[in-house]
């Protein structure tokens, strides 16, 4: 059990350097306000998105690589290290927070609390970002089929529950991290806590953690490009729901 530290710090570490970055660069806040700042530019080259397509192709490496001579080779060496330091380790907290990010964010929208966008165009970033992470993550499940380390199905790749907690951590940042940037911290460090959680139940490998963190932030990130490059071509997107699923809908405005 000493060296579970290093362990746990090492996850979190591949879950969450890029935010540090990202806060150097976007924490302009002053501490003693909340004032609404101009809505941000949205560009799908900033340093989160690409710094999310670099934790994406880690997670691809070590989910196809077959060589076990280190833990940082592939994700049966790293679970096999996990587990040689974390024994017996069962919760299902990560159950709740995987929607804990979203939970707030829902919560700041019913409020009218002040963010990037009014209410109507918050709630139709936030159910594209869903959509479209949920779909991607669901038809890489589907189609993959590869088998959880505790052997119980073969719905391993992506995490779920990491999209899903990743995609409320990234639109609370980027709808709401400028006002109120603890709340971006927090929602971060509860989907990280998720990956975490999901890792050390051994209901998931590391690669499907990170590339279902990654899956989430891009969700967002895409959505949020593409709400504005749209703009200005007077085209929006509605996200419908249907009895058998949800979609988006364009708008051309005349």
């Amino acid at each position: 059990m000493k060296n579970s530290p290093q362990i746990i710090l090492i996850i979190l570490v591949f879950l969450q350097f890029n935010y540090q970055a990202i806060a150097a660069d976007e924490f302009k806040i002053k501490t003693d306000s909340l004032s609404l700042h101009q809505p941000q530019k949205n560009n799908l080259l900033d340093l989160g998105s690409l710094t999310a397509a670099g934790i994406i192709g880690t997670g691809v490496f070590l989910e196809f690589s077959k060589h076990k001579d280190h833990w940082y080779t592939s994700k049966f060496a790293f679970q096999d290290e996990v587990f040689k330091q974390i024994h017996d380790y069962t919760t299902v907290v990560d159950d709740y927070t995987q929607f804990a990010p979203l939970g707030i964010s829902l919560g700041l929208i019913a409020l009218n609390k002040p963010g990037n966008n009014k209410r109507m165009g918050q709630i139709s970033r936030l159910l594209t970002s869903e959509i479209i992470g949920l779909t991607v993550m669901g038809k890489l499940k589907t189609s993959t089929k590869r088998r959880r380390p505790n052997g119980i199905a073969i719905t391993s790749f992506p995490s779920g529950h990491t999209t899903q907690a990743f995609i409320g951590a990234r639109y609370l940042d980027k709808e709401f991290g400028a006002n109120y940037p603890w709340l971006k911290y927090t929602g971060y460090v509860l989907a990280t806590f998720t990956g975490v959680s999901r890792v050390m139940n051994n209901a998931h490998w590391i690669s499907d953690i990170l590339v279902g963190a990654g899956i989430g932030i891009l969700s967002v990130d895409l959505t949020y490009w593409a709400f504005d490059k749209l703009k200005k071509k007077n085209i929006s997107i509605s996200p419908i729901i249907v009895r058998k699923g949800a979609g988006l809908k364009f708008n051309i405005l005349l």
